[in-house]
């Protein structure tokens, strides 16, 4: 190889060298730039909250005077007072008693049946969950409807049972799936 050959490989690799560098530096100046100057951004949080029956007990002890076979049927409410539309889902918590093997809820809208389940069946891992978006200051009148077993013997006799009823509610923006957190 002559020396005037080697000159020019040399030039062309420092040259290469230089041309891969310089794409380096706009490359990386273009990734950083995409990342770091996105301008005028607005977050806008939402505040969800619901209310269960304007916080009054649906029922008192009186409702529970049962009998096989017999029902007691109670109305309610639930509003929106969010800055969104939310979802909602209604369940039985803090059960404390003997019924709750030969109690049945079920929950209505008018005459539709929305969610029939035992108590036992009626918690946070398996609440009613509305099909239906709650707008923004919404008040929606369900009745739930509390059956005892035909089957329940003289072992249920002067026995009780207490609970809470509550509602949660998600927004249903961003919230395809209904994720109650």
């Amino acid at each position: 190889m002559n020396n005037s050959s080697l000159q020019k490989k040399v030039w062309l690799s420092i040259a290469a060298i230089v041309l891969l560098f310089v794409m380096f530096v706009v490359t990386t100046y273009a990734f950083v730039s995409a990342f770091l100057s996105v301008e005028d951004n607005l977050f806008e949080t939402a505040k969800v909250d619901i209310d269960l029956n304007g916080g009054v007990a649906i029922f008192t002890e009186e409702d529970f005077a049962l009998e096989p076979g017999r029902s007691n049927k109670k109305d309610f409410t639930i509003t929106n007072n969010s800055t969104v539309d939310v979802y909602y889902r209604i369940y039985l918590d803090g059960i404390v008693g003997d019924l709750q093997d030969v109690l049945r809820f079920e929950i209505y809208d008018g005459e539709e049946l929305l969610y029939a389940a035992d108590m036992d069946d009626f918690n946070r891992d398996t609440p009613f969950v509305s099909d239906k978006v709650l707008a923004v200051g919404e008040t929606k009148v369900l009745s739930t409807v509390v059956v005892m077993d035909t089957k329940a013997g003289n072992h249920y006799q002067n026995q009780s049972c207490s609970f809470d009823m509550v509602a949660n509610a998600t927004q249903v923006r961003n919230n395809p799936t209904k994720v109650f957190e």
